[in-house]
């Protein structure tokens, strides 16, 4: 953060309404929404003024909506912000919730979580089945048949459809992937949100914490490593973790999909990051109104949307999910949340769960880093990835088992996905996770040839 400089004389005449001067001079970023973004004169009025309290303004539209600017103001500056005519609202660009996702388990009671019964076998379905033979065991789990609970037996065979996702799109939302570093990433597509662009940033600089955002990528689309081995990965590269870059790679998507039109019915977004939900008086903010709407806006164009569930478990009332996006899901906005459960339907106690909850894939996992090194990860992060592959996997079939007609893919993808795309693991306890399933039977990876 950048200090402005004041005389000794001003000090205290900058301490006001609550802040000290310091904090009135501290630079900060904040989201400036339009009462109407689609009023280009009330638009380009709100940015004549804007400019003139700074130069660090990026103007963010939804094809020609404007939906907000991604300002660079101190306090001062924001409470000027808020005065200008037509303008509804000036929200600090906060930063997504920083969590340590490769914490050892620990050793805490397991919760009981509802899921769907166990629905009928799954009809035959005519595949070209291949076998990854020195898999991952997180792979390993999705190809695992529910008549052969002894993970061990399938000897590291990850079976999978032939085509792997080859005409599929994966969308992933965070800081980069350094997909020049290794060769996991076969196909990849970059995108800038504006803010990244302006700073001219590199798509395939990861410079997420620990290789966060490297690790997701490749657990979705890794050659080695991933689900979906052949879908073309789409890295929406953000230039933060604050509200403002969130909001900014979730239209990055939509205008893309737009210019793309093929893509739709093709693709798949995940997302692996949390920010805290409002609470107190106003209760939803600008910023979460607009990210449901634009989430919505992307499942509306049957595009499913895939995210972490969260690591906060084992706090404390923090059994369920509570973070932003994850609390958005409901009918209107189904969003696909993933839990984190071994290959045994044990569910780490730090996974949330609740309501909100859709389904479990393995989450303690083996990546390629940024640097390029094998490394290991564990949370509900890299469980997410995993299901966004499958689903690539399945959008890229010859018949893709289940209705694609417009409007209803998302919603018929997810009640797949608690049917045939999964089955209900019991714990040692009698805890039941439903885990994702690929499909693939014992038959089918007997017969299985050598990817």
């Amino acid at each position: 953060m950048d200090v402005g400089t004041l005389s000794k004389e001003g000090l205290a005449s900058r301490a006001e309404g609550g802040l000290s001067f310091m904090q009135r001079d501290v630079v900060d970023e904040f989201m400036v929404f339009p009462e109407d973004g689609n009023k280009e004169n009330d638009v380009t009025h709100i940015e004549e003024e804007l400019r003139k309290l700074s130069s660090a303004i990026v103007p963010i539209r939804d094809g020609k909506e404007l939906v907000f600017w991604a300002a660079s103001l101190t306090e001062n500056q924001a409470e000027k912000a808020r005065e200008i005519e037509k303008v509804k609202n000036v929200q600090e660009s906060t930063s997504a919730i920083v969590e340590n996702e490769e914490m050892q388990e620990r050793d805490l009671p397991r919760r009981k979580l509802p899921s769907p019964s166990d629905l009928s076998d799954v009809r035959k379905r005519d595949l070209d089945y291949v076998a990854q033979k020195d898999a991952v065991p997180e792979l390993v789990a999705i190809s695992q048949p529910r008549t052969e609970p002894d993970i061990s037996q399938l000897k590291n065979k990850y079976v999978y459809d032939s085509r792997a996702g080859e005409n599929s799109f994966v969308y992933h939302l965070e800081l980069g992937v350094a997909y020049k570093n290794t060769q996991e990433f076969t196909k990849v597509i970059p995108i800038l949100t504006p803010v990244a662009s302006v700073k001219k940033m590199a798509p395939f600089d990861d410079e997420s914490l620990n290789s966060h955002a490297t690790c997701v990528a490749d657990k979705a689309v890794g050659t080695k490593f991933g689900a979906a081995k052949k879908a073309t990965l789409v890295v929406v590269k953000m230039a933060g973790v604050l509200k403002s870059d969130i909001l900014q790679a979730v239209i990055a998507v939509i205008n893309d999909l737009r210019a793309n039109p093929e893509r739709r019915k093709k693709s798949v977004v995940t997302l692996s990051l949390y920010w805290p939900v409002t609470t107190g008086s106003g209760a939803i903010t600008t910023w979460e109104r607009d990210l449901r709407r634009k989430i919505k806006e992307i499942i509306d164009m049957d595009v499913p949307f895939v995210n972490a569930a969260g690591n906060f478990g084992s706090q404390l009332g923090r059994h369920a999910i509570d973070t932003v996006p994850g609390v958005f899901e409901e009918t209107d906005v189904p969003i696909i949340n993933v839990g984190n459960a071994d290959a045994n339907g044990i569910i780490r106690p730090n996974s949330q769960g609740g309501a909100h909850l859709w389904m479990y894939a393995t989450g303690d996992v083996t990546c390629y880093s940024k640097a390029g090194a094998v490394t290991t990860k564990d949370g509900t992060s890299f469980a997410a990835p995993l299901v966004a592959g499958e689903i690539a996997n399945l959008l890229s079939r010859e018949h893709v088992p289940f209705d694609t007609s417009d409007g209803k893919l998302v919603n018929s993808l997810r009640e797949y996905l608690r049917s045939e795309g999964s089955w209900e693991r019991t714990a040692p306890d009698g805890t039941k996770a439903r885990m994702l399933w690929n499909g693939a039977t014992e038959k089918d990876i007997q017969k299985a040839k050598a990817a």
